[in-house]
């Protein structure tokens, strides 16, 4: 609804605005909602094309970063034939099962976006390097210089890329004068964004975010990345993955496809850490611009398996897709967002004329409008984090339902407005329950008031 809100109300004005981590992100949305709609199944494809794109990507990906048949020496990015088929076949079975690309092919935010422009800059820079090109290096500058107007964080592409450019070949460097000058062009459009983000950093802002040590950053990103929002919490399915990755080690070893799939998935993460040990920002989706590495590296692991034993790389690849299809369907059938869809349902199908709808926290009035539209009397509950007594708190709510028969509390997060608790106190004292609704993260209250 934040996405949606955003886009309508016009409150992007500048690329380079104070504060907004996806300002593109925010103007391509409304576009879209100005010609699909603003109805879920149409919103909700703006992250859909998104993810489906992102799957010929992981194809093209994958045959230029698979080794070549009987080992040997090759130029990086060649599609060598059949051989590297399998290994693309692989990272389009893998991202197609993503439960964590699944997920954020259904939200209404950029991170669809963000992934996909990762893996198109990364398919573009190895294209470029082996073929050259105008065309193909204005293409390159454009697509990796957009992502951060996508998500501020997108820039990290561009250390990740030019490290991997580094450290997969390290005794020559293939283009090497265009890359440096195609960096340099990358990084002026992200010179208007540096100027609000880096003094930011310099005065280690708060930015809500809880700060986690470098192990707990990694055990979040395996998990979540390869078992989704709910199995991630289940890390013995992690196994057919932990074999896939055995793979990788097994020879030849630290092939040049490898150290640049390494530098892709590690360098972001190693510089988002750094951040955080003065300013916390590490949330796991705010690097999906890497993720396609993570397949990569598991597409080419199943590969290597697979060649040494049919059998041994059949059997870890279908542990592995049935663990993700597992934490897909997880995903389908439990939700952990608030359940503002549901409350509106109930609320719609009992509410009558005179009712009133208590809001407690009132932000979640904008999701509520939007499912049950026009025709109902909204009130905000009473903030109490600032010491407000349960005295207070009585005056304002019986001023608030004076009149009234029925009125229905409806509380999401509300320790976020009324940590005490007392408007909920206030209703169970006051009023006779009529109903009870526990939705996910959403309790829902009827009340007749005397």
């Amino acid at each position: 609804m934040d996405a949606l809100r955003f886009a309508q109300s016009g409150a992007v004005t500048s690329l380079s605005q104070l504060g907004w981590n996806g300002p593109l992100y925010t103007w391509l949305l409304a576009a879209w909602v100005r010609v699909a709609g603003t109805t879920e199944f149409a919103l909700r494809f703006s992250s859909v094309i998104p993810g489906v794109l992102l799957l010929p990507v992981l194809l093209q990906l994958g045959r230029r970063l698979a080794p070549p048949a009987g080992g040997g020496r090759r130029s990086l990015g060649r599609h060598h034939g059949s051989t590297s088929d399998g290994t693309g076949l692989f990272a389009v079975a893998l991202g197609a099962c993503s439960p964590y690309l699944v997920w954020y092919s259904q939200e209404l935010k950029m991170y669809s976006l963000l992934c996909l422009l990762g893996a198109v800059s990364t398919a573009t820079l190895l294209a470029v390097l082996e073929r050259g090109g105008a065309r193909r290096w204005a293409t390159y500058v454009l697509v990796t210089a957009t992502a951060p107007y996508v998500h501020v964080l997108g820039v990290l592409l561009v250390p990740a890329q030019v490290l991997a450019y580094l450290v997969a070949w390290p005794r020559r460097r293939p283009r090497g004068v265009p890359f440096a000058l195609a960096v340099g062009l990358m990084v002026l459009p992200y010179v208007p964004l540096a100027a609000w983000q880096a003094p930011l950093l310099l005065s280690a802002f708060r930015t809500g975010h809880p700060y986690y040590p470098l192990p707990q950053v990694l055990s979040i990103l395996s998990r979540g990345w390869t078992l989704g929002i709910l199995a991630s919490a289940q890390p013995l399915l992690l196994v057919p993955f932990a074999l896939a990755a055995v793979g990788l080690v097994l020879p030849p070893r630290a092939t040049a496809e490898v150290r640049f799939l390494l530098c892709w998935l590690a360098v972001p993460v190693l510089l988002v850490h750094l951040i955080s040990l003065r300013s916390p920002i590490f949330t796991d989706r705010y690097l999906i611009a890497s993720l396609p590495a993570l397949l990569l590296l598991l597409a080419l692991g199943l590969h290597r398996a697979h060649a040494r034993s049919r059998v041994v790389g059949v059997a870890v690849g279908t542990a592995l897709l049935a663990a993700s299809l597992y934490g897909v369907h997880l995903q389908s059938s439990y939700s952990i967002k608030t359940d503002a869809r549901g409350a509106a349902d109930i609320i719609r199908r009992h509410w009558q004329p005179g009712d009133a709808l208590v809001m407690q926290i009132p932000y979640l009035r904008h999701s509520l409008d939007y499912y049950l539209g026009q025709g109902y009397t909204f009130i905000e509950g009473p903030y109490t984090n600032d010491g407000a007594s349960a005295e207070e708190v009585d005056r304002y709510l019986r001023s608030k339902v004076e009149g009234l028969e029925r009125a229905w509390l409806l509380l999401s997060e509300a320790d976020m407005w009324d940590q005490p608790g007392l408007t909920e106190a206030w209703f169970l004292q006051h009023g006779d329950r009529q109903g009870l609704w526990e939705l996910a993260r959403v309790r829902l209250y009827l009340f007749r008031l005397p």
